[in-house]
């Protein structure tokens, strides 16, 4: 779909154009399209409150991230960025909320991450990243969890 919306103004034009037309020719179907309009408007919003919670994934993927203090150096473990089929990637929503620079491992951290950044894992990940990196869990939720390595710096 959003391979479409550059031409959704031009589909909307065409399509008023085509009401226009079609009640000029049968000026019946003016009333027809304005209760068709106000049903589907109501059908929107319903339907649209039923849908307005979040996953529980990005909940706390938003959750974690008001963890993160923007000066931290944070990493996240491959499994974090690319998730598995039934659990969503997280990553994206790390990344759009996180203030600091969000990098990626090939891995779980371990040689890569550096010492006084914090590791962001999948909840069940994480005391194995913690014990490849001599770290400790600092913050944790169903889905995700902060590993905090210990040491100075954490340079980029």
């Amino acid at each position: 779909m959003r391979y479409l919306f550059q031409i959704y103004p031009a589909l909307s034009v065409a399509s008023g154009a085509a009401v226009a037309f079609a009640v000029q020719r049968y000026p019946r179907l003016l009333r027809i399209f304005v209760i068709l309009a106000a049903v589907g408007a109501t059908i929107m919003v319903v339907v649209a409150r039923k849908g307005s919670k979040p996953a529980n994934s990005t909940r706390d993927a938003v959750a974690v991230t008001r963890q993160i203090k923007p000066d931290e150096h944070v990493w996240i473990t491959n499994r974090t960025q690319y998730g598995r089929r039934k659990q969503p990637s997280v990553a994206k929503t790390l990344g759009f909320y996180a203030a600091p620079l969000v990098r990626a491992c090939k891995a779980d951290c371990v040689g890569q991450a550096t010492p006084g950044s914090i590791v962001v894992a999948r909840a069940d990940e994480a005391e194995g990243v913690a014990e490849g990196l001599n770290g400790s869990i600092e913050y944790s939720n169903k889905t995700l969890a902060l590993v905090r390595i210990p040491g100075s710096g954490g340079g980029r």
